[in-house]
């Protein structure tokens, strides 16, 4: 009997032995399942950690380029020059707003696309400005550079043409012939009287403005016709430096005050309006 209760207790020792190790090797075959599941959670975190800090990098890139445009744009507004959207992330439209000592003069506009390759789409700048030389210089490279060069020339010219709008506006009774230019206003001539004892002669202008982003003459001419023409040389070397130094009307004022110049009142009607000269 004794024998018999040992058996079926051994028997079932067996059994649950027996079971213990299926149960186990079922543990063991179900983690190696889970193991890949768990790497490729691994990798999946990865992958979406690596995506968001490329997304971080794109936006942080993006707000830098839009931050520094918007810095160029705030700069050009205490130079004259604003502009405005057309074609959001493109195409913006720049106004560069001229003036001389404070006076408005003149407004020049450009459609530019922005986006690499830079290109202007439309304008009203002069023909006589070098603006296709200045955006193969400096369009595609630096845009504040080109705008700021452009703003320059365009400045220097409205100075040019509005000294010699002043002379013939302000000081036509010390003139004895209007006032000649070209398009660009870096040729002008004109003539003046002076005394020279009892006499009057005249004094023949021609200056020239080699240097479009100047409004200073480069090259002062002065020619005085008569008899007593080397008489005068020396006043007239102190009539050029006041025209190489200062702008045109002010050096008229000048004279005026040194009573090196003198009234005419022989001008006729038609001498009020400038002729167009070809340089």
């Amino acid at each position: 009997m004794a024998t018999q209760l040992n058996s079926g207790v051994l028997e079932h020792l067996k059994k649950l032995e027996a079971c213990a190790k299926e149960l186990a090797s079922e543990q063991v075959e179900a983690q190696q399942k889970q193991q890949p599941i768990s790497d490729i959670l691994a990798q999946t975190r990865k992958v979406s950690t690596l995506q968001l800090d490329q997304e971080d990098v794109i936006s942080t890139v993006l707000k830098r380029k839009f931050e520094s445009l918007q810095n160029i744009l705030e700069a050009y507004h205490f130079t004259g020059i604003s502009s405005e959207v057309k074609k959001p992330g493109s195409v913006f439209c720049f106004c560069i707003s001229t003036a001389y000592e404070g006076t408005y003069l003149d407004s020049y506009y450009l459609d530019i696309q922005v986006q690499h390759p830079r290109k202007i789409i439309r304008h009203n700048i002069p023909v006589f400005i070098p603006l296709d030389q200045m955006a193969q210089t400096y369009l595609e490279k630096d845009l504040q550079r080109f705008m700021g060069v452009l703003n320059n020339d365009l400045n220097a010219y409205v100075s040019r043409r509005y000294q010699a709008e002043q002379l013939q506006e302000c000081h036509a009774a010390y003139l004895t012939s209007q006032v000649q230019k070209n398009a660009a206003y870096n040729l002008l001539k004109f003539n003046y009287p002076i005394r020279c004892g009892d006499t009057e002669q005249d004094v023949q202008v021609k200056l020239v403005y080699d240097d479009l982003t100047r409004c200073l003459p480069s090259s002062v001419t002065l020619t005085c016709t008569g008899a007593d023409a080397e008489s005068v040389e020396e006043k007239l070397e102190g009539h050029r430096q006041l025209f190489e130094q200062k702008e045109l009307h002010r050096a008229i004022d000048s004279l005026k005050l040194q009573k090196e110049v003198v009234s005419s009142c022989s001008l006729s009607a038609e001498h009020s309006s400038p002729s167009p000269l070809s340089q």
